[in-house]
């Protein structure tokens, strides 16, 4: 479906650029697009040291609110920051899209200037370190719970967080699935003859099967599953 107008768009997002991570690369990748097709986007993400509180990055403004503390404390108070911010400035957004149902949900939930203003919620991802298993972990479990009720929908990535934003109780918030977006120009299966130059390149035999790992290494992606299945 083609947009009629050009869009002022808000992406609330916990971390931006020179950050990086699975939400932020796809917050960038999104505004990048966005903008490319004629859209006004503002990124409203927490302040970094050393990093412009107010710059532009890939066309889009980046609005970077900082907040004191650590832990618990430092999020909810960038939180109300956040939300401080999309009341007094976030009149003109058509659209605020929150990553993850923490505190980019809970500022943009908090900041919308109305019911009107719809906001979308897009959750990372599924299982005991997803996003619900955050929210029912962290403190004040039933004051989020009624606050992500006035989503106007969740954009989701996998039936299993489908599923779970069910069992949470917001279920009746509409979900859309919408995959992740990859860069063609920056990723694609190497052919042939790239394969095995990149073989000799790193003096891999070119009979063995190769496995290749991008992400953190942190528990939450099993790696030690991986090797455990491989090695058996």
């Amino acid at each position: 479906m083609t947009v009629p107008r050009s869009l002022r768009l808000c992406l609330v997002t916990a971390n931006f650029w020179p950050a990086w991570g699975g939400a932020e690369g796809q917050c960038r990748l999104l505004a990048r697009e966005l903008g490319r097709r004629g859209h006004d986007v503002t990124v409203l993400t927490r302040g970094r040291e050393g990093v412009p509180a107010d710059e532009r990055v890939d066309g889009a403004r980046v609005r970077r609110i900082a907040a004191p503390g650590s832990g618990h404390w430092h999020s909810g108070l960038w939180t109300l920051a956040a939300a401080g911010w999309l009341r007094a400035r976030g009149r003109g957004f058509d659209l605020l899209q929150a990553y993850q149902m923490l505190s980019p949900a809970h500022a943009a939930l908090l900041g919308r200037r109305s019911r009107s203003q719809p906001v979308v919620v897009r959750p990372a991802c599924s299982g005991i370190d997803g996003d619900v298993g955050e929210v029912r972990r962290l403190p004040l479990t039933e004051v989020r719970r009624r606050l992500l009720r006035r989503t106007s929908a969740f954009v989701t990535l996998s039936a299993a967080i489908e599923s779970e934003l069910a069992e949470l109780g917001v279920g009746a918030v509409p979900c859309r699935r919408i995959q992740n977006g990859v860069d063609t120009d920056a990723f694609r299966p190497a052919n042939a003859a790239e394969r095995e130059a990149l073989r000799r390149a790193l003096g891999l035999p070119s009979s063995r099967v190769v496995c290749v790992f991008a992400g953190r290494l942190v528990p939450q992606k099993g790696l030690d599953l991986f090797l455990a299945a491989a090695a058996g």
